[in-house]
């Protein structure tokens, strides 16, 4: 009786040892998990606010550069965005891609482009970035820069070889944009570039995402 015993409980310890394996495993997944979305939000964070060290530091706790936060932003996204040119520099030199997306396809020198901030596209397309990328909404860093007016970026983007014929999704173009908007300092440059460039209205609204 003691001996059938014992091997009933031992057949019960058999087989709830795998299933303890497969929740212990489960448990650091997203225990792991957890901690990586949380650095990434740091990172962003620290990125947003152009903390260099504090970038530095969580870097090398082991992040993923080129992770979301918990909107979809990456951390050279968000620096791009906001003119962080020091940061955008570091987490370019520590291995961050030039060309990350974002959750809705945007680079960042689609971000840098549409706020106007100058050197860091200038830093940007040194380094690679790609002039003439799309997101999900068909935009490329120079009609991002057109519609918000910035000519100088458009200026930069046009000498590195960015077409001036891309269209978004609604058949915007940089040109048409720019009309749209009443950017007829940007219209007029991106005409001298390409003098027999037609301006086509489109009558959807305009997506600014």
């Amino acid at each position: 009786m003691f001996h059938r015993l014992g091997v009933g409980k031992l057949n019960n310890v058999t087989k709830i040892f795998p299933i303890v394996i497969v929740l212990t495993g489960l448990g650091f997944f997203w225990a792991n998990f957890g901690v990586s979305r949380n650095l990434n939000s740091e990172l962003t964070s620290a990125a947003s606010r152009g903390k260099v060290s504090q970038v530095a530091s969580i870097i090398d706790v082991g992040v993923q550069l080129d992770g979301h936060d918990s909107k979809g932003k990456t951390a050279l996204g968000v620096a791009a965005l906001l003119g962080k040119v020091e940061t955008v520099k570091l987490l370019l030199e520590k291995g961050a891609n030039v060309n990350a997306r974002d959750r809705y396809g945007k680079t960042p020198l689609m971000e840098a482009s549409l706020r106007g901030h100058v050197e860091v596209v200038e830093l940007l397309v040194e380094k690679g970035a790609d002039v003439n990328a799309k997101d999900r909404y068909g935009q490329t860093p120079l009609i991002c820069g057109a519609l918000s007016g910035r000519k100088e970026i458009v200026a930069l983007l046009l000498a590195n070889d960015a077409d001036v014929n891309a269209r978004t999704r609604k058949g915007f173009t940089a040109l048409s944009l720019s009309t749209e908007q009443g950017h007829h300092q940007v219209a007029d440059l991106i005409l001298e570039k390409v003098p027999d460039q037609n301006v086509s209205y489109v009558t959807q609204d305009i997506t600014t995402f």
